[in-house]
């Protein structure tokens, strides 16, 4: 009972640390498969803020990432893309690291490349990316993939 006990404070704390100050302190994870994570930060930014993704490879194989984040904004319960540009990255995480992306809260016209841009505006947000296990090289072949991840997060004025 000892054990349990001093995890379930320091959770408590942080909770209500976060409702005092009016902010998330605990980071939002999905694991959609095993051994890799993918997450924010925090659950809640402002505009002009930078949502911080990080990919977590706890594996035993490397995982390639192959762009960087999309993000959508729901609207009339529908998720539609703010992700204006369509970089290619092509990252290599290895087991035990971490890959980490910055977006900026803000709408970037004038950087819409193909079809249309949603403007970003308070609201709830959703983080997607998409890893690729077994393959061949940074642009090889993959075994597996893409395996799509996502998170959701919230952005205030």
């Amino acid at each position: 009972m000892r054990r349990l006990a001093l995890p379930v404070l320091v959770v408590a704390y942080l909770v209500l640390t976060g409702l005092l100050l009016g902010i998330s302190v605990i980071p939002t994870l999905t694991s959609t498969t095993g051994g890799i994570l993918f997450h924010t930060d925090r659950t809640r930014y402002a505009m002009g803020e930078t949502v911080l993704f990080e990919v977590w490879n706890q594996r035993i194989e490397v995982v390639y990432a192959r762009s960087t984040p999309d993000v959508a904004r729901l609207v009339d319960g529908e998720f539609l893309s703010v992700t204006c540009s369509d970089l290619v990255l092509i990252g290599m995480i290895v087991p035990g690291s971490r890959l980490t992306w910055g977006w900026p809260v803000e709408s970037h016209p004038g950087q819409q490349i193909g079809g249309y841009c949603h403007p970003v505006e308070p609201g709830e947000f959703r983080g997607y990316t998409d890893l690729y296990t077994g393959c061949s090289g940074p642009s090889g072949p993959c075994a597996n993939g893409p395996l799509r991840f996502q998170v959701d997060f919230t952005v205030t004025v």
